[in-house]
């Protein structure tokens, strides 16, 4: 795990926590690794979800660990959503621990988002999967981190 991260190889893949995160990223690798493709690409992406789930795994830990610090959680332990003035909860709004601040906890959580990891796997050439796979523009923007051969 390195902080911003300059890439020798710009075919390797380097990934931010923010995207390792994003439930529509794994959602769409996870997808692309049931697809019918060729055995080599089907490899590729075995590895690839192979190396970047610990990542992963440890990013949403230590997103728990912030949420913990941060926020108020009930005895089940969810977050307590913040209220508005006749008592309905606000969406994407947390009530914080006593002492701690919003500002505090955005700050460390992009922090935490903005670490890049480098791994020693090369990006796979999108014409590997014509064919086989049909994107969406939503999938292509989700899977530029690990996609290459776009200006081909």
């Amino acid at each position: 795990m390195t902080d911003n991260v300059v890439s020798l190889n710009p075919n390797k893949i380097k990934i931010s926590n923010k995207e390792l995160m994003d439930q529509l990223f794994f959602r769409a690798v996870v997808t692309l690794g049931q697809k019918e493709l060729p055995i080599k690409t089907a490899y590729k992406f075995q590895k690839i979800t192979k190396e970047l789930e610990p990542l992963r795994v440890e990013a949403m830990q230590l997103t728990d660990k912030l949420k913990k610090q941060y926020l108020e959680l009930d005895p089940s332990g969810a977050l307590v959503p913040e209220t508005n003035e006749e008592g309905n909860a606000i969406p994407g709004k947390y009530k914080m621990l006593e002492g701690k601040s919003q500002e505090e906890f955005e700050s460390e959580f992009k922090d935490l988002a903005d670490i890049e990891h480098e791994t020693n796997l090369n990006k796979v050439n999108i014409s590997e999967l014509e064919g086989h796979v049909a994107f969406s523009a939503q999938d292509i923007s989700v899977l530029t981190p690990l996609l290459c051969g776009f200006e081909d």
